[in-house]
């Protein structure tokens, strides 16, 4: 039966929202759908040369999608965006995202061109500029639907975050009873604003928000610290900065992003708790596949397949589009938080995220099981993993490629187990 309107604003749990860019006004937001070109030197890999790409889906809030639509199980609905559609918008791009079958506001602004980045690729190197202007995001821009959200995941400065957490929180006050409840905001700072300087204005930012989230370059500049090419934040200086930031703070969350190493998860305990944070490490996919556990190497499972890292961009913004749908589903792993459960599947999400450049394409078997296609790498050409419509009730022996059998595949590498979702 088609989903409405009405529908689609009981059910929808998850909206993504793209920050200020640097170059930006304080007050501004750019465009969650940017249209990658993307351009490969000659020193790229052979199988990669004459493959450039020119409008394909890309930018933060793309990818942030990509990672809740794959935690969405059968409720594609309650994921949600605005998409602001320029006049070079093609029927193409929009059949794409229609593909997703996720709720999209569409706002035509036909007066300008779709915002459009150049990426280029030398070797490991990628570089990256705008290539035209990009579209402000308010929250009057919110329909009723989008506004009943569980969770919005937001990347911004925490000026931006304050005003925006202020201007939704009002229009749901003035809904009364047609918004039941308050949402939780996932933040990912915009990197130019973390500095010393500004740490007062991002404890003010924090207690508007449910999970802060930097990546680490970000978090160590937030307290004056710089990492050199290799160089890591140990694990004594990361607890000590969360516990800063976290102090006094009830149902807290810092989600430090460390790239190829996982992510850091510090959240307040309960008052009966000895310490006041619950602190813990989670691997990358590939690094939980291969079985390690607390920084020591196990057996590598028999017959996992170990991602390949085709491009990192974006893997950040999955990670976190799958943690804000997973705060909703909430997968149970024993021994786990959740948080840290969500956490496990934003990990999980960023793994599909990096084997690829630009998003995967969505298609339909005559059984009418979804499947997610890589477009990009010859070795993965015929590699598809199924998004499952049933988490709850999905046979978690098996297909490795599957969402939900890497989500497995990850937490038996960890020594944990995986119960099921409990969809809060």
């Amino acid at each position: 039966m088609p989903i409405n309107v009405t529908d689609q604003a009981k059910h929808l749990s998850c909206i993504l929202l793209t920050g200020a860019n640097s170059n930006q006004k304080a007050n501004q937001a750019h465009l969650i759908v940017v249209l990658d070109d993307i351009v490969f030197s000659a020193n790229v890999a052979e199988s990669a040369k004459s493959q450039d790409l020119s409008g394909i889906l890309g930018g933060a809030g793309t990818y942030a999608v990509l990672g809740a639509r794959l935690f969405a199980a059968e409720d594609t609905k309650r994921v949600g965006w605005v998409v602001h559609t320029g006049s070079d918008f093609s029927t193409k791009v929009r059949e794409e995202v229609d593909s997703w079958n996720i709720y999209t506001r569409y706002i035509s602004t036909p007066e300008r061109l779709t915002t459009r980045a150049k990426n280029t690729y030398k070797g490991e190197l990628r570089g990256f500029e705008f290539l035209n202007p990009k579209k402000q995001v308010t929250h009057d821009m919110l329909d009723d639907s989008l506004l009943k959200a569980r969770v919005f995941h937001v990347i911004s400065n925490p000026k931006r975050l304050i005003n925006l957490v202020h201007g939704i929180l009002e229009r749901i006050a003035k809904g009364g009873r047609d918004y039941p409840h308050e949402p939780d905001f996932v933040w990912e700072p915009m990197e130019h604003s973390c500095s010393p300087e500004n740490l007062p204005l991002f404890l003010d930012a924090m207690s508007l928000a449910h999970t802060f989230s930097p990546n680490e370059d970000e978090f160590a500049k937030l307290f004056g610290a710089s990492l050199s090419a290799g160089e890591e934040l140990s694990a004594d200086f990361l607890r000590e900065k969360c516990e800063l930031l976290l102090q006094g703070r009830a149902f807290k969350v810092v989600a430090v992003r460390l790239g190829a190493r996982g992510v850091f998860v510090a959240e307040t305990a309960d008052k009966d708790t000895a310490s006041p944070l619950i602190c813990r490490h989670f691997p990358s996919y590939p690094q939980a596949a291969s079985g390690y556990v607390e920084g020591k190497s196990r057996r590598i499972q028999d017959g996992i397949h170990i991602p390949k890292v085709v491009d990192v961009t974006g893997g950040g913004n999955t990670f976190l589009g799958a943690y804000c749908m997973s705060l909703v589903n909430q997968p149970q792993i024993s021994n786990c938080t959740i948080p840290q459960s969500a956490s496990i599947a934003g990990s999980v999400a960023a793994s599909f995220a990096i084997e690829q450049i630009g998003m995967p394409k969505l298609t339909m078997d005559k059984e009418g099981n979804e499947h997610c296609e890589f477009t990009y790498d010859s070795k993965l050409q015929h590699l598809r993993y199924s998004v499952a419509k049933d988490s709850a009730n999905i046979d978690f022996k098996g297909n490795e490629e599957s969402v939900i059998g890497r989500l497995e595949t990850y937490v038996q590498g960890i020594g944990l187990i995986l119960r099921g979702f409990a969809k809060a």
